[in-house]
């Protein structure tokens, strides 16, 4: 199995696009036994705009009150590089509604017996369906190719996560996360492991997942009793709770490819998820301006998802840029120089990708869609940590 697999991923897309919808129905652990290793390593990532081209990882934000982000490698960028002034215009390209039809799914446990329209007259569990017919570049001379698939509209609220918690303890008693689940078809390696330093890393129980969610009185968004918060993006997650989340809910942790595409509008290559309107607050939350001031960092500052519809993207996502940053699949390596179909670095690796930036994001290269320099150990939480789920495009085999 392990062989036929390895030598099916490198097949032609037709021909895994006819065996996607019987791959959807079988389990996928045999993933994990073909090698990540995608070509040559680039020593170069590709270079960020005022990243400075160091690309360090980078101290968490938001640990303590008022605290700003230290962005990796921004060249002694500060507040001065942002537009703070709200914009009034959207050039009429980017004023075109998104290619694809932006579709609810109430079905989705963690929005089940929940309102219709919570988030921005909206289900809290939209789902936007992402074409990927183009190519993307990533580095110099480096493009990707990927699967079509679904992303969350709306990064995940804590209300989604207060009822993933009210069955967590039967979920995770009846075995949970399966081996291989949450895995991209396509993707080796992309699976949950059983792994014993997964399975501690993962709380046994919701009262222990509950103490890690209240990391920070002033700048979590949990309250361990629904408040004002619930429709807010939920923060202090690890990557393993974003990971066993989306599993909960049907999905998987997109890929950092599939999270850079739908951010950069496929080869459109925008400046930002809305287009390359400079950046300003009819856009996104940043800079801990929505409330206040940067002397006075709160969870006041991070707004209800969807609440800057102005900043989404091409194919419907909101809140890309800003809000909190969102774990991705990957561990953080630069990218290889030959990029096969659907690629994710999934085999080894210290630190997993964020992407997108946080509302208390001080710089312009922070809420770049291209910017790689925020990573860290899969175990970390903050107040800047989110997630958003995506999900495979069913397809009949013909």
């Amino acid at each position: 199995m392990s062989t036929l697999w390895c030598s099916w991923v490198g097949r032609p897309r037709a021909a895994r696009g006819r065996a996607r919808g019987i791959l959807s129905g079988f389990a996928v652990a045999a993933v994990t036994a073909c090698s990540d290793a995608g070509g040559g390593a680039d020593p170069t990532p590709f270079p960020m705009a005022g990243t400075g081209g160091t690309g360090s990882p980078v101290a968490a934000a938001g640990t303590g009150g008022g605290q700003s982000l230290s962005q990796a490698g921004t060249g002694g960028q500060n507040d001065d590089n942002l537009v703070n002034a709200p914009g009034d215009f959207i050039d009429d390209e980017e004023k075109q509604p998104p290619p694809e039809p932006v579709s609810a799914f109430p079905e989705s446990p963690s929005c089940e017996g929940g309102e219709p329209d919570a988030c921005n007259d909206e289900s809290c569990c939209t789902r936007a369906a992402v074409t990927t017919a183009e190519l993307m570049t990533v580095a110099p001379n480096v493009t990707v190719l990927l699967s079509p698939y679904v992303l969350d509209k709306f990064e995940v609220t804590v209300e989604r996560f207060r009822t993933f918690l009210a069955g967590y303890d039967d979920w995770r008693d009846a075995g949970n996360p399966e081996s291989g689940s949450g895995a991209h078809p396509f993707t080796p390696g992309s699976g949950w492991d059983r792994d014993p330093t997964w399975e501690v890393a993962l709380p046994d129980s919701a009262a222990v997942m509950r103490v890690g969610l209240n990391c920070n009185a002033a700048q979590q968004t949990w309250t361990d009793e629904p408040g004002f918060n619930e429709k807010k993006p939920i923060n202090c997650v690890s990557w393993y709770e974003a990971f066993a989340f989306c599993v909960w809910d049907e999905g998987r942790l997109p890929t950092e490819n599939e999270w850079q595409y739908a951010a950069v509008g496929g080869a459109q290559a925008r400046s930002f998820a809305w287009g390359n309107t400079p950046l300003a607050l009819n856009f996104a939350s940043y800079n801990c301006e929505v409330a206040g001031t940067r002397q006075n960092c709160s969870a006041d500052d991070i707004p209800d998802v969807g609440s800057r519809p102005d900043g989404d993207g091409r194919f419907g996502q909101s809140d890309l840029m800003g809000s909190v940053y969102e774990w991705t699949l990957d561990w953080y390596a630069p990218y290889p120089e030959l990029m096969r179909d659907d690629y994710a670095k999934t085999d080894t690796g210290t630190q997993r990708v964020m992407r997108g930036g946080a509302w208390n994001s001080t710089t312009t290269a922070a809420m770049s869609p291209t910017d790689r320099s925020y990573r860290q150990v899969p175990t970390f939480r903050s107040p800047i940590a989110g997630i958003r789920c995506a999900h495979l495009v069913e397809e009949n085999p013909q």
